[in-house]
């Protein structure tokens, strides 16, 4: 008859024969698994879905790619279309006001059948303008003022990472354009200082290079 001992000896083998095979088996399992799994992925079936699914991921990167880049090129001629609107109507507004004048250069006075309120009305309404008599260069800013248009430009250039403080002065004239025009103590019976004034301080360069004079 077995001691107690022994017994427990026995006992402690067996487990222990056991915890190995388990954990043999698991390790095997886990063998089979994989095997299956790489197994899978090199049958027909199993290549024709990886090519499904990373020809879905490219075709989406793609896809995003490209809509970036239309976005890129839609938002660079809106600008283009914008900085040749806001030229025209400078064009338009210089032109109205050297109908009040004489035009004489430098020399320049106010017609006889003008007043000073009729150039004041032009420079004070620049912000609203979209050219006086509604002119306009394309149809799209038919009734956009001047001051829209250069915000909508602002908001463009933004979207591009382009900030152009010297817009962000100009927008900021036009918006209380009283308070510009009477800063620089105009007098607005000076055709060609207003002129000037408006040149020197509300047209930018990418204006002046639009094919209009001004």
């Amino acid at each position: 008859m077995l001691s107690e001992e022994e017994k427990e000896l026995i006992r402690l083998r067996e487990t222990c024969r056991f915890e190995v095979r388990e954990k043999l088996q698991n390790e095997a399992d886990k063998k089979i698994g994989w095997g299956k799994v790489i197994y899978f992925f090199n049958s027909k079936l199993g290549l024709w879905i990886l090519s499904a699914v990373f020809l879905s991921g490219g075709v989406v990167a793609y896809d995003d790619y490209k809509e970036k880049k239309e976005d890129k090129k839609s938002r660079t001629e809106l600008v283009e279309k914008l900085d040749l609107e806001i030229s025209y109507k400078f064009n338009r507004v210089i032109y109205f006001i050297d109908e009040l004048s004489d035009k004489k250069g430098e020399n320049s006075q106010i017609l006889v059948t003008a007043s000073i309120d009729d150039v004041r009305e032009i420079a004070l309404g620049l912000d609203k303008s979209s050219g006086k008599k509604g002119d306009y260069l394309n149809g799209d800013f038919q009734n956009w003022s001047l001051l829209a248009l250069m915000v909508e430009l602002r908001r463009q250039l933004w979207k591009s990472g382009i900030k152009d403080a010297e817009l962000d002065q100009v927008i900021t004239h036009m918006t209380d354009l009283p308070a510009f025009f009477e800063g620089k103590n105009t007098d607005y019976a000076n055709i060609p200082a207003i002129k000037k004034l408006i040149r020197e301080n509300l047209i930018l360069s990418r204006w002046e290079n639009q094919g209009f004079v001004l």
